[in-house]
């Protein structure tokens, strides 16, 4: 296995800051961001142009944390699985200029003889990932295989951009979006989230942090973080570990290859058909740049990802004119090359995969949407709240007779619902069945003073409704 150009203790992962502040899917595991960072991480910061990285089953087994005696059996249903989700699961990246739905792996190949996994990452990466001079973000990879939560590696790059700054707010909704949370409740998502990669950092990191809880009303809508330094606990009584010694199972394990490389065997098959030496050198130098058209080349380039792929694609397609073998294949060869001919299977083959492509990034803008309507509904229902206390403090008598009415009206569950002994504020505060049953009837009987925010919320949600509806007649 060829090693990496790199020195292990080089294993960084640097990021544009839009890439840190995607979107991520509540779908995508510790496991699985684990990959993407080590992926990443070898990267090169001499590279013009992504690559093809493969990495040995052993030495992601040991990254992974993975038992020695784990079997290949048992490793190989969970790397597809890992491999899968980082195929399937998208982020939503948001630049100046458009939202992009991603996915962190465009393609992976697992090589059952050889133990190897090589993994591709997609085209629409490329400006967050290469070439970064500025707005981004690199922190060592040696802290991620230790952090035990998805929520932690994510806590832990969106606060580390921030490291020199020593401080970060962030909205509630944004977080929780960000960090791939679906926790509705604010307590849940506290005790879930916050508090173990408040831990997990501590633990595990050279950064911790502190927060502060923003509240609108009576409502968490906002965190700001405190972020210092931090020596990790296990290596506060000796040296703290260096990437060599922690990630040097790297060293011999990891390939990185070109993706313009063209096998011996496909140059053999050149000359084969008529093309000399020195021509088939000038055109592979070429690499994708041989295709005329620009936008036939940006395609063939995501179809076929390698120029060795692009290069067999052709070869087949010579092999199914007879035509074109009698008469000139060398002069055909070229010509497909160059204008990118496709065979019909190939366009077929392609369409199901745009195909495919597109009811993903609808079904990502659905999610999305969805997330949003919940979200909309929640923040409808708490822009009432000071109508409510203005109703109760204002109407005393009004308020008292309500109660009286609802409270009678509540059958065999009167006493559970509405206990005797407390008062119609205090059943009203503490929430539950009794809260509900009694908005229900603020809202019948004072209309007027919910008629501004009923009508502003309703507004929203029907235009989100009509868009959810209108993506999924599309996916459809």
């Amino acid at each position: 296995m060829v090693t990496h150009t790199q020195n292990v203790e080089k294993y960084v992962v640097a990021q544009s800051n839009e890439l840190v502040e995607a979107v991520y899917s509540p779908a995508l595991t510790a496991r699985a961001h684990k990959v993407a960072r080590l992926i990443f991480s070898l990267i090169s910061p001499d590279d013009k142009d992504l690559k093809l990285y493969t990495i040995t089953v052993e030495a992601l087994k040991k990254y992974l944390g993975f038992k020695e005696d784990t079997t290949w059996g048992r490793f190989h249903e969970d790397l597809k699985d890992i491999a899968e989700r980082l195929n399937k699961e998208p982020i939503i990246i948001k630049t100046s200029e458009e939202v992009i739905t991603a996915y962190l792996i465009a393609a992976y190949a697992i090589n059952l003889s050889k133990a190897t996994v090589t993994f591709e990452i997609p085209l629409l990466l490329k400006p967050f990932l290469i070439e970064l001079k500025r707005n981004f973000t690199k922190y060592p990879l040696l802290y991620i295989p230790k952090l035990r939560s998805a929520y932690s590696i994510r806590l832990y790059e969106l606060l580390y951009q921030y490291k020199t700054i020593g401080h970060r707010t962030i909205e509630l909704d944004v977080l929780q979006r960000q960090v791939g949370s679906d926790y509705d409740l604010y307590g849940d998502f506290k005790r879930k989230v916050l508090s173990i990669a408040q831990r997990d950092l501590e633990e595990h990191t050279d950064i911790k942090f502190d927060y502060e809880e923003i509240k609108t009303v009576r409502k968490v809508t906002g965190l700001r973080f405190t972020i210092v330094s931090n020596v990790p606990q296990k290596d506060r009584p000796k040296t703290p570990q260096s990437p060599q010694t922690v990630l040097n199972f790297l060293e011999n394990a990891v390939e990185v290859t070109d993706k313009q490389e063209i096998l011996d065997a496909t140059k053999q098959r050149l000359l084969d058909i008529g093309i000399s030496a020195a021509a088939a050198a000038k055109y592979l130098n070429l690499g994708f740049n041989i295709i005329k058209d620009g936008e036939k080349r940006v395609l063939a380039e995501a179809r076929c990802a390698t120029l060795e792929a692009y290069y067999l694609e052709k070869m087949t397609l010579l092999q199914q004119s007879a035509a074109a073998i009698k008469a000139n294949p060398a002069g055909f060869f070229i010509k497909a090359l160059q204008e990118d001919w496709q065979s019909s299977a190939v366009v077929h083959e392609q369409q199901e995969r745009n195909e495919k492509k597109k009811r993903q990034t609808l079904q990502a803008q659905i999610k999305k949407l969805e997330a949003e309507r919940e979200q909309l509904k929640r923040s409808w229902s708490e822009a009432k709240t000071p109508i409510f206390d203005q109703i109760m403090a204002e109407n005393t008598e009004g308020y008292a007779q309500l109660f009286a009415d609802v409270r009678a009206n509540a059958g065999s569950m009167r006493d559970t619902i509405f206990p005797p002994k407390m008062s119609p504020n205090d059943v009203f505060q503490k929430g539950g069945m009794a809260q509900n049953l009694l908005k229900i009837k603020m809202e019948e009987q004072f209309p007027k003073a919910f008629t501004a925010v009923n009508e502003r919320f309703q507004t929203e949600l029907t235009a989100l409704d009509r868009s959810i509806a209108d993506l999924k007649k599309r996916v459809e």
